[in-house]
């Protein structure tokens, strides 16, 4: 039996054998595996008065709560679960992993390790654990446990796919594709594989990757979910791009967006009213009233300004310097300062409206203290995340010392190179040619309003084309900004090691190249919308 006739005679059976703990048990496996995650939640919990101490229903019980987004009470189940029964591996490993959802990466992993000591061959939780070390940027130690995964269960596809993912960050592109073709060899229709295929190379004619998503589209294109047909379509963009069907390929593109657009609840003017409350709250009298606190710490290094500027580009290059450590993409600060203030339950920018100097000095000894453990000898560590842009003036005032570089770039190639990209965070604005107009024009607003609020030097400025068409003496303005020698690796960013996780992934594996430049010139007749919205600040046509 399935579905709806396995519920059905669950049902049947538990309504005649109340006592039956088991049977509650079950029926409430196939409730949450149906998505009733109330009657779920009910149907454990009459399980649980019979016999509470169970903590295989005390684990279940904290999937139904995980599925609501429920973390306290999931965390609660399992913590029970363990005082019942120190030794119980599942209950360690879900624990780590409501407190990971939580933002609590250091608990998170400690219990996940002891979920693996109790069951060292448990693949699930290596691979758990090496996702965990992926996100913070633990290439090395991702890798391991990838690998380990794998060893254990060869048909583990998600783990081998993730192993292909950590080894293109580390720019090893060849193990990468080998990854994924051990993948496709077995299930040759993976969208998912096929799209991270197609990220790490550059397709020419008679590529059997993109032949392959071709045939995908013939046969299945219609039939796909929104998240396969978009991941299909941004994968024949890219593909077709790289040959030259530019026509073709922004076909491709758009249609990729639009369905990943249909998958997510964004409001522009949401977005708008936020950033207007941010320039609101940090008006120049708040700034001056509440500067002179903060930590002193000159070890960050802020890059920030619209996705797609040039921003991992900046990063690379400064995090080519010997004394400098690249963290990539952090969540920290505003993470850090909606959680001190606001205690998590007021977001961002609401709770920045209760600052003081001892809030300011709270935030700044936590973040630097976070920044630390990324590398603790470092005189220098880079935090990349591009919509920090928002906080300039937080940053200002927690971390006075800190340096803050925004990256600009033409105003049309950042947006078409926004448009055209499947990316793995929240760019939920990115999918709509107007939307990611307004979107670009709220940041210019709020940059200006930087502008004229702090003091000059709070920041500095560097445009994307101006590093391309003069790398040395833009790469050397940056060293000196950041307070550091000379060092010759500077210029030659490309033989970095390092692991990045952004959409520049390929990228910042080549010397300076300008054939990104002009981009937007090739879809030119397709940007109306963009073009009308951006308006005087587009480029001349």
């Amino acid at each position: 039996m399935q579905g709806k006739d396995a519920l059905s005679a669950l049902q049947k059976a538990a309504s005649l054998l109340p006592a039956d703990m088991e049977l509650h048990n079950q029926l409430g496996v196939v409730l949450t595996a149906q998505g009733k995650l109330h009657e779920a939640e009910a149907t454990f919990l009459r399980a649980l008065k019979i016999n509470p101490a169970q903590t295989e229903i005390l684990y279940n019980l904290n999937v139904a709560y995980m599925a609501q987004g429920r973390l306290p009470d999931a965390q609660n189940a399992l913590r029970q679960a363990i005082a019942i029964k120190p030794d119980y591996a599942m209950a360690y490993y879900g624990l780590g992993l409501a407190l990971k959802a939580e933002g609590k990466l250091q608990e998170a992993e400690s219990h996940l390790l002891r979920a693996l000591e109790i069951k060292p061959d448990f693949a699930g939780g290596h691979y758990c654990l090496g996702y965990q070390y992926m996100v913070q940027g633990r290439s090395q130690n991702a890798e391991a446990r990838f690998r380990k995964a794998v060893a254990l269960d060869p048909n583990y596809s998600e783990a081998r796919l993730k192993l292909g993912v950590c080894l293109s960050e580390q720019g090893r592109f060849a193990e990468a594709g080998d990854c994924y073709r051990q993948i496709l060899a077995s299930n040759p229709e993976d969208i998912e594989t096929r799209f991270n295929l197609a990220q790490i190379g550059k397709a020419n004619e008679g590529d059997e990757n993109l032949a392959m998503l071709l045939e995908i589209e013939r046969n299945k294109g219609n039939a796909l979910t929104d998240q396969d047909a978009a991941m299909l379509n941004f994968a024949l963009g890219k593909g077709l791009d790289d040959c030259g069907h530019h026509e073709t390929a922004f076909a491709h593109f758009l249609t990729g967006a639009r369905r990943k657009r249909a998958t997510l609840d964004y409001s522009p003017e949401q977005t708008s009213a936020s950033f207007a409350e941010v320039a609101h709250i940090f008006n120049a009298s708040t700034l001056e009233k509440l500067r002179g606190s903060g930590n002193p710490s000159a070890l960050p290094v802020f890059i920030l300004g619209m996705p797609r500027s040039g921003t991992t580009l900046i990063e690379q290059i400064i995090a080519s310097h010997p004394e400098v450590h690249g963290a990539g993409e952090l969540p920290d600060l505003l993470e850090i300062a909606t959680g001190i203030i606001g205690g998590g339950d007021t977001k961002f920018p609401q709770a920045l409206q209760e600052l003081t100097p001892e809030y300011l000095t709270s935030m700044g000894g936590e973040y630097v203290s976070r920044l630390q453990r990324h590398s603790p000898d470092s005189l220098r560590i880079t935090d990349k995340m591009p919509v920090n842009f928002v906080a300039v003036g937080l940053i200002h005032l927690m971390l006075p010392n800190a340096k803050i570089i925004h990256v600009r770039r033409n105003p049309l190639d950042t947006c078409v190179s926004c448009l055209t990209q499947l990316f793995q965070g929240r760019m939920d604005f990115s999918y709509d040619l107007e939307e990611l107009g307004r979107y670009y024009l709220d940041y210019l607003r709020l940059m200006e309003h930087w502008r004229k609020v702090l003091p000059n030097g709070a920041f500095i400025e560097v445009n994307y084309e101006d590093v391309v068409s003069d790398q040395e003496t833009q790469t050397r303005r940056l060293i000196e900004y950041c307070g550091l020698k000379w060092d010759d690796a500077c210029m030659n960013f490309q033989n970095n090691g390092r692991s990045v996780r952004t959409a520049s992934i390929a990228q910042v594996r080549r010397p300076i190249y300008r054939s990104s430049m002009e981009r937007w010139r090739r879809y030119e007749q397709h940007l109306g919308p963009l073009l009308d919205i951006l308006g005087e600040i587009a480029p001349n046509r």
